[in-house]
């Protein structure tokens, strides 16, 4: 059986964002030692406090704890009175408000806490590859060709990655990529051997030539190029750093050259594989087991239209992309 609505879920929140601030939602802006010390004071004198947890002027909310510590619950009281007048108070109207005031405190904390969870998560990927650079650097001299090209292949994937997990406009695109893999990503020839051996190059860019998985739809050439075009944009806006060259990619043609490997990734949405390549497989529901929905491997305008106009800055002031 569903619970009623609460009829004032909606009027809560629009005057939670009115005392902190829509800005301030999803950040905490009680410290663990404030929220300790509240709650010490609390359980002292039974919940019957002389100064509450705060005031409507400077109203803040505990995300760090649940939604009905002593610091949230105190801070009921303060957003109650705050919100209704004195003449339209009552015992009915105070719980169905602090009812409403902790589901939304619940929340904000359930968001709270994935965002955090993206901050460590971003941490933990900027120690990994420095750790992975490092081990990079020393290997690489004695690397085989098809190692070093995975080893790119995968900063391509990761770029990607970082570019949708960081760029708002490309946030719905997570999931999809993660479904890709590396596998999905097309693969990065380097010409650093020829720049190595031709002294009259020293000091240039090395240059990746774009070779594309056989299995993929070309569509998504030029979605995926998106990402790296964004997130090399804005590692640029961000000043140098320590580590490889961003890629500077090229294709010979519209087309991208077609990769030699025969690895593809299953149980992609039906769109994402190119028609010609599923009609030569023989074990289509068995192995690459395509899922019957399409994709929509598109971006909005908006970053179709600054990706146009970071060509346009780039060719204007002569800067290799």
């Amino acid at each position: 059986m569903r619970l009623p609505l609460n009829p004032f879920k909606k009027t809560v929140r629009k005057h939670l964002v009115k005392l902190i601030g829509e800005c301030n939602l999803y950040t905490s802006r009680v410290t663990e030692d404030e929220s300790a010390r509240f709650k010490e004071l609390w359980i002292r004198y039974g919940g019957v406090l002389r100064e509450p947890c705060c005031t409507a002027e400077s109203f803040r909310i505990d995300l760090r704890g649940t939604p009905k510590n002593p610091w949230n619950t105190s801070a009921a009281q303060v957003f109650y009175h705050n919100l209704v007048p004195l003449a339209e108070r009552s015992n009915d109207k105070f719980k169905q408000i602090t009812d409403a005031f902790y589901t939304c405190i619940k929340s904000l904390k359930k968001e709270y806490n994935h965002r955090r969870d993206i901050i460590t998560h971003q941490t933990k990927k900027r120690h990994d590859r420095r750790h992975a650079r490092k081990h990079y650097v020393s290997t690489r001299v004695n690397s085989p060709p098809s190692i070093l090209n995975l080893s790119l292949t995968l900063q391509l994937f990761q770029c990607c990655l970082e570019a949708a997990l960081t760029i708002p406009e490309l946030n719905q695109h997570y999931t999809i990529l993660e479904e890709l893999t590396v596998n999905g990503m097309s693969s990065d020839e380097s010409d650093s051997e020829r720049l190595a051996l031709d002294t009259t190059l020293h000091g240039q860019k090395p240059k990746y030539e774009v070779t594309s998985p056989s299995w993929r739809n070309v569509k998504l050439h030029d979605w995926l190029h998106v990402f790296n075009v964004l997130y090399i944009a804005k590692r640029r806006s961000s000043g140098p750093s320590v580590g490889e060259w961003p890629h500077n990619q090229f294709c010979h043609s519209t087309l991208p050259k077609l990769s030699l490997s025969t690895k593809f990734v299953s149980e992609l949405p039906i769109n994402a594989y190119d028609t010609h390549w599923l009609g030569t497989q023989y074990d289509i529901e068995w192995a690459v087991k395509p899922v019957d929905t399409e994709y929509t491997f598109t971006h909005n305008d908006a970053v179709y239209t600054l990706v146009l106009w970071l060509y346009r800055f780039l060719a204007q002031s002569n800067i290799n992309f």
